[in-house]
């Protein structure tokens, strides 16, 4: 029985239940079909509003798989088996006395996720197309023949040796730390396939602090924001963004505080500000190079923290530009990373401890050291020859000049007495803090303003400080997670062997006694960073960054780069794309190196085409030569619409799951299970276990049970459901996934910070039995809905906090390295401003500095185009929220100033064309005294659907060229080697110009 798009899911005949927004129109549900129970009947209005207050029991939850880094826990109100509405969890206590407390938690979204729960959008049933891809016509069939389809799928790919073409997409942050979530990754970590890593594709690597810092991840709790007296909102806008934390900073005004917003439009944030700054969109390194000027002539930096913290005192060589390396003096030393600053006591170069190659994990200088940080020197090198050298510092002397507020006012259309007040008040403050999130990361040369807000922070001595330094955003990931992700990976390689052969010991349980093993496995020494960032790079070889993914794949994608790309590099980036490939470390990634168009396509919890620039290249070209796609959903979208097969996934108020959690809130969230799944809706856990057992049934009936992994490991699928389901002891139904809910808890030190000395005197089995008064269960957090963290956990690259709980005080990240002077995980083993890599050089990028946007000088249009995140959905998930439209336009619009709507002849509310060189879309005109001339701006998230987003089918996604930054290719250097979820190349959807027209005039 088939269905066309105007009835999907629709016919109780056919048993379809839910409807679609298709280009067909928005269709209703059939409310005679849903098996679920019917809402009593209602007399009257005041009957509705009386009958609120009534409900059978209330359900702490959450919205495990939103893509928001809030995390708030929510009551849910369950009447008569339905989620009747829900209701902030006031649950929260203050850290630290005289702060602030983290209550209220939540948002408009979440205030309605029950109207989303019962969304005709949903997904209930087990479905494959009929006809053509993205067509919308559906046929129901069973749960068997949709395991079955993809199980063989999946062993034809793993029989002919192909796991690259098997390619999963969980997207980013769209995910929870709990069963499901973890075991989904884990059924595709066993199989070897490829991991498809999207953080790039979002725009939101930020690669400035990477490069500076070795993680972009650097935040503690939010409250913390509370102790700055100098709070710099930069391409940030948190009163939108970040709703349930943002009041901690206009309470530090209450406190003293001032608050001061960087951006070209008068946002939520720049309406709360002191000080706003409109600087000219994509300038920003220019006005932060202007500010590094001020405080540098004016004296106003902290010289001892820049000697201790950077590498400002790093002798650099005159002739080749490197630092003075060990192997200048010493040729037969090894390690490369080890470098000198200059010793005026000995007038001698000093090895400075804590470099990448050091033997010290430490960059505590000796008292009897004096470290120069201005100067310029000769050394002796091995042979004999002289060599003069400087201090990076001195370098940077040179590099600043030229760059006062006055040389830089025509660039940035700031007044250079704004910059000096600026510069003055964050050198004066005694904890500024610059708050820069992902949209930091949007523009072809974000990096370099990154660097130099990091650098702003340093030069005053403010990063490490409570409330003070540069913040992004970071996470709390229970130890449990990767472990249970990754830990029987096939495509970790030697590097990941002893951790293999610990978990092998733990799903055994024949741990006891072996501490040194259960060392390595949760992180018990102090070296554990160094484990951890060894583990990170090892899981990088079954990840794929996807922008470069792409490119190798879509010819189209790669046209589309070739004509937007930054030519004044030294080479073309197709040449910095081979170089990676053959020379640098992206051809050791054996699923980037042997790419093909996939086979199979399985996505979860996300949306890959819509977070696609220029999409419909991608759909014309490489979606439709992919094999098979599934998709694991709870609801419709505009990927999930040009899918082959829907697997419905249960919504969130119908599943147990634990939110994601990022480090703003200290505290564990549940997402518990308050409602039964609608329709035949089954969680990931139930799924992927499901999916496991039937591969290995089919893989076994078939005669095909072994096969071989890009590497020459041999694998066995007819023990891939054991695998999985670690020799039975969590099997795929709802008790398992409880049993490993609680086994994730137990195992972490965020939940549970006595597992491991436990572990450690008596064994795994008497760990994992003793019962721990002070510890979180899955039954105190269904109590409670949420409870404070035990502990920050160990530093890693993921979990990059970097500062472990305190009792009675906030969380100021990266006291391991300030407070405790562990080295950084950059090759000088500090905040790093000057990059001596071979690319860097010859670009001219070593040290930070402005550099005009490519995307600026490719679109000869009149206004620049940028965006930022919507006050109204997370992401594309709420886009179809009537409630939310009811908040805003209702579709696509476009926020444009009010000399530039007259100029074109625009008034508020007229349907206008967007349109550059590239393509074009259409959208509704909003006319605003928030925006400056000459800038149009778009909230992101609109899915590409005709007639109730965009008008012609085509979203603004259509305008980006987004071009590679070919330095994000580099390797072969500590902090820039590729990582999952770390260094790789970024999309870059605020680099665009374009024109604007109003339809029919």
């Amino acid at each position: 029985m088939t269905t066309d798009r105007r009835t999907f899911l629709k016919g109780s005949a056919c048993g379809f239940v839910g409807a679609a927004l298709l280009p067909g129109g928005l269709l209703r549900a059939n409310p005679a079909a849903n098996p679920g129970p019917e809402p009593p009947p209602f007399r009257s209005a005041e009957e509705i509003w009386r009958g609120q207050w009534r409900w059978d029991r209330i359900v702490k939850s959450s919205h495990g798989r939103a893509n928001c880094a809030s995390a708030c826990s929510w009551d849910v109100y369950v009447r008569d088996g339905l989620v009747w509405r829900e209701e902030q969890n006031r649950v929260y206590e203050a850290q630290e006395e005289g702060v602030p407390d983290f209550n209220p938690r939540g948002c408009q979204k979440g205030a309605c996720y029950s109207e989303q729960t019962y969304s005709p959008t949903r997904v209930l049933y087990p479905m494959k197309r009929v006809g053509p891809r993205g067509g919308g016509r559906w046929e129901r069939i069973s749960w068997d023949e949709a395991y079955t389809t993809i199980a063989d799928r999946i062993i034809d790919n793993l029989a002919a040796g192909k796991p690259q073409r098997i390619v999963y997409d969980y997207g980013t942050s769209n995910m929870d730390f709990g069963p499901d979530q973890a075991w989904e990754i884990r059924l595709f970590s066993l199989l070897g396939c490829t991991e498809l890593d999207s953080y790039g594709m979002l725009g939101d690597m930020l690669m400035g602090t990477i490069q500076t810092l070795g993680t972009q991840s650097v935040e503690g709790t939010s409250d913390d924001w509370f102790h700055s007296d100098y709070i710099v909102v930069w391409m940030g806008n948190p009163v939108t963004t970040r709703i349930p934390d943002a009041h901690f900073m206009t309470e530090a005004r209450y406190n003293g505080a001032q608050l001061v917003c960087i951006a070209p439009d008068y946002s939520a944030t720049a309406s709360k500000a002191d000080l706003w700054v409109p600087v000219e969109p994509r300038t920003d390194a220019a006005f932060a190079m202007a500010a590094v000027h001020v405080i540098i002539t004016e004296r106003l930096y902290k010289a001892d923290y820049l000697r201790q913290y950077t590498d400002f005192p790093f002798l650099v060589r005159e002739d080749t530009g490197h630092f003075l390396r060990v192997q200048d003096l010493e040729p037969s030393a090894e390690g490369r990373h080890r470098y000198y600053a200059w010793d005026r006591r000995r007038s001698a170069p000093f090895e400075m401890p804590g470099c990448a190659d050091h033997e010290s994990g430490e960059t505590t200088v000796p008292d009897d050291v004096d470290l120069v940080l201005d100067g310029r020197f000769e050394v002796r090198l091995a042979d004999g020859s002289t060599v003069k050298v400087r201090t990076n510092w001195n370098l940077f002397g040179e590099r600043i000049a030229g760059w006062s507020p006055e040389e830089v006012a025509a660039t940035t259309k700031v007044h250079p007495e704004v910059v000096r007040r600026f510069a003055r008040g964050f050198a004066a403050a005694k904890s500024p803090m610059i708050f820069a999130s992902y949209g930091a990361a949007k523009g072809f040369h974000s990096d370099l303003e990154q660097r130099l807000q990091v650098m702003l922070c340093a030069l005053v001595g403010s990063h490490g400080k409570r409330g003070g330094g540069i913040r992004t955003i970071s996470f709390n990931i229970p130890e449990a997670f990767p472990y249970v992700a990754y830990g029987q990976s096939e495509n970790m390689g030697d590097a990941y062997a002893p951790i293999r052969s610990a978990l092998a010991a733990v799903e055994s349980l024949d741990l006891d006694g072996n501490a040194t093993v259960a060392g390595m496995l949760l992180g018990a020494n102090d070296e554990d960073s160094v484990n951890q960032e060894g583990i990170m790079r090892a899981m990088r070889s079954g990840a794929v960054p996807g922008v470069p993914f792409f490119y190798q794949l879509e010819p189209a994608w790669r046209a589309g780069m070739a004509e937007t790309e930054d030519t004044t590099y030294p080479r073309r980036l197709a040449e910095y794309m081979q170089a990676a490939m053959t020379e640098g470390g992206y051809g050791n990634n054996p699923h980037l190196a042997n790419a093909e168009v996939p086979d199979l396509f399985f996505f979860t919890g996300s949306n890959p085409l819509r977070r696609l620039w220029r999409h419909e290249q991608v759909e014309a070209g490489l979606w439709a030569k992919m094999g098979l796609i599934v998709a694991m959903t709870p609801q419709l979208n505009y990927t999930s619409l040009h899918a082959d097969i829907l697997l419905p996934a249960a919504g969130w108020y119908e599943k147990l799951a634990l939110k994601y959690t990022p480090s703003y809130v200290p505290y564990l969230i549940i997402n518990d299970k308050a409602i039964e799944p609608q329709g035949q809706s089954k969680s990931e856990f139930t799924m992927a276990g499901e999916l496991a057992k039937k591969i290995a049934e089919r893989a076994v009936a078939r005669g095909q049970t072994l096969s071989t992994d890009l590497y020459g490991r041999h694998k066995d699928l007819a023990t891939l459901y054991e695998r999985w389901s670690f020799n039975g002891r969590f099997p795929a139904t709802e008790e398992g996934k409880e049993k490993a809910f609680d086994f994730m808890l137990k195992i972490s030190g965020m939940s549970n910070p006595y597992f491991l000395s436990v572990l450690k005197e008596h064994g795994l089995a008497r760990a994992l039995a003793e019962p721990f008064e002070d510890d979180i269960t899955l039954a105190r957090l269904r109590e409670h809905g949420a409870l404070p963290i035990r502990s920050t956990g160990k530093y890693s690259p993921a979990n990059s906090m970097g500062t472990e709980k305190m009792p009675g005080r906030t969380i100021t990240p990266h006291q391991r390295f300030i407070r405790d002077h562990k080295r950084y995980p950059t090759a000088t083993g500090r905040m790093q401003f000057y990059i001596d890599h071979p690319w860097f050089l010859e670009a001219g990028e070593a040290h930070p500095i402005y550099k005009p946007s490519p995307g600026l000088a490719t679109h000869r249009q009149p206004f620049h185009f940028t965006g930022g995140h919507t006050r109204w959905s997370i992401h594309s998930q709420w886009r179809e929220s009537p409630t939310m439209l009811r908040l805003q336009r209702g579709e696509p619009a476009a926020w444009l100033a009010v000399e530039d709507a007259q100029t074109l002849g625009v008034a508020n509310g007229d349907e206008i064309e967007l349109f550059n060189e590239l393509g074009s879309c259409r959208c509704r005109a909003k006319v605003a005294p928030a925006m400056r001339p000459g800038t149009v701006l778009m909230y992101h998230a609109w899915q590409p659907w005709q007639p109730w987003q965009f008008a012609n089918g085509v979203s603004d996604k259509a305008l980006y060229g987004s071009p590679m930054k070919p330095l994000h290719l580099a390797s072969g250097y500590p902090q820039l080697d590729y990582r999952l979820a770390g260094a790789q190349p970024c999309h870059t959807p605020r680099d665009t110009r374009i024109g604007v027209r109003r339809v029919g005039g």
